[in-house]
């Protein structure tokens, strides 16, 4: 599409926007996991940096997905990429939630399976718990725990003795990377969807008439 095509279409698209949506859902999805890994299988998580590589892939995708279907939306395709940007850093944590519990429940299954206990009742169990000592439980409570237990600089769950950054400091810690990780994807998705303003090519001056 050139730039005066471009310029006569109505920018917002419905299957733009659909599209936009549906792309940055699974990127934020994909990405949170990938996020997940990289952080605690690998045990590589440096503060923001992994949060503003997550914001950027997903601003990518959102941005892309609504230029080819046609959205040219500005102000929404930013907002749709911030929405996804944070959801793709909070679906690191999901991810991470369910984990703990998993392997929790794992940890006492052939007792609780001695016991006549099936593992969803021990996994419910354990999720009643937590919404109970730390409500409204489930992933805001996980990351109660979280920040109470506190982080050192480049690390999730340390030992209080090496975690510098807890309570007040640790939420705000969260916040920032959740606000890094959508403010690069809707910077990211902006400068795809903005339309290319070509180059005028330079006229060279006219030389002045020769005189006779």
């Amino acid at each position: 599409m050139d730039s005066t095509t471009e310029a006569l279409t109505p920018k917002f698209n419905l299957f733009g926007f659909v599209l936009a949506v549906v792309g940055g859902a699974l990127a934020a999805g994909g990405m949170g996991f990938l996020y997940h890994l990289v952080a605690n299988k690998a045990g590589f998580d440096y503060i923001i940096a992994l949060a503003a590589i997550l914001g950027a892939i997903v601003g990518f995708v959102v941005g892309r997905a609504g230029r080819i279907g046609g959205l040219r939306a500005v102000t929404l395709v930013m907002l749709v990429a911030f929405v996804f940007g944070v959801g793709g850093y909070a679906a690191r944590y999901f991810f991470e939630f369910n984990d703990v519990v998993e392997t929790a429940v794992q940890e006492v299954a052939q007792e609780a399976s001695a016991s006549g206990v099936s593992l969803a009742e021990v996994r419910q169990f354990m999720l009643d718990e937590l919404a109970q000592q730390y409500p409204p439980g489930g992933l805001v409570g996980y990351l109660q725990i979280l920040t109470e237990s506190g982080f050192s600089i480049g690390s999730r769950g340390s030992d209080d003795s090496d975690a510098p950054i807890k309570g007040g400091m640790a939420w705000g810690l969260l916040l920032i990377e959740a606000l890094a990780a959508g403010g690069v994807a809707a910077y990211t998705a902006r400068g795809i969807v903005t339309p290319k303003v070509p180059a005028q090519a330079s006229v060279p001056p006219s030389a002045p008439p020769t005189g006779q």
